[in-house]
């Protein structure tokens, strides 16, 4: 029995851009320098769990996020990390939010911890992603 086709296929270009075919023939260059960049990426899964945010310096600033005992204080979070945004959202402050008011588990801990990591990587990927997009068009910003 053949299944029903999705309401989807009904969507259908009126026609073709010709910034499109520009941005398509892009493409493989973008992708190229994104391929270049990974041998200098082969060890950032080891990096990113070694990198440890854990310390008895306070995580964010006064009035910021759950309260805590010394012993499960985080080092300082860096601004770009606790600005962070996804969807709408700030991804450090929701991942606390829930959190308010109690004592941290071990594995709490370790989920903030690696929140904040991934948040630092993923900066840092924008970050070549981005210069790799101006190195391959200078022309568009």
């Amino acid at each position: 029995m053949r299944r029903q086709p999705s309401p989807l296929g009904d969507i259908q270009p009126d026609g073709w851009r010709a910034e499109s075919t520009t941005d398509f023939l892009d493409l493989p260059n973008v992708l190229g320098r994104l391929v270049a960049l990974e041998p200098a990426q082969a060890d950032l899964p080891a990096r990113v769990r070694e990198r440890s945010l854990r310390t008895r310096q306070p995580l964010i600033e006064p009035g910021r996020g759950p309260p805590a005992r010394a012993a499960q204080k985080f080092a300082p979070v860096p601004p770009a990390v606790w600005e962070f945004h996804i969807g709408g959202h700030q991804v450090m402050e929701k991942s606390l939010k829930d959190r308010r008011g109690r004592a941290l588990s071990l594995d709490e801990i370790t989920n903030v911890e690696n929140v904040a990591n991934v948040l630092v990587f993923t900066i840092d990927q924008m970050a070549k992603i981005n210069e790799a997009y101006r190195t391959a068009f200078p022309d568009r910003g």
